[in-house]
């Protein structure tokens, strides 16, 4: 899923700890959905969501919106789907810098 994102030359100082974070988030969805606390998944999803778009990874929004949307819904299959595309997704993006 190579995927190329266009964030804010402003946003460069940021990123590193944005993609930090954004794995920690990753890492505590996990837990979440192993212990059935889908009001976390589902306030993780929502903040990945706003994240996302917030600093210019559309791709992240998308995923964060779906995993939100699918928490609120309690469809547990799709959850675990998404939850997997982020990581992809994490591990796969690249980042062009674009002047502001």
């Amino acid at each position: 899923m190579k995927v190329t994102e266009q964030v804010s030359e402003e946003l460069r100082p940021l990123i590193d700890r944005f993609m930090h974070n954004s794995r920690t988030d990753l890492d505590e969805l996990r837990r979440a959905m192993s212990e059935g606390d889908l009001e976390t998944v589902e306030r993780l999803g929502h903040n990945a969501k706003g994240a996302g778009y917030g600093y210019g990874f559309d791709g992240l929004g998308e995923i964060g919106k779906r995993i939100e949307q699918a928490a609120k819904d309690r469809r547990l299959e799709e959850i675990s789907k998404e939850i997997e595309k982020l990581d992809e997704y994490l591990n796969e993006v690249t980042i062009s810098f674009v002047p502001e």
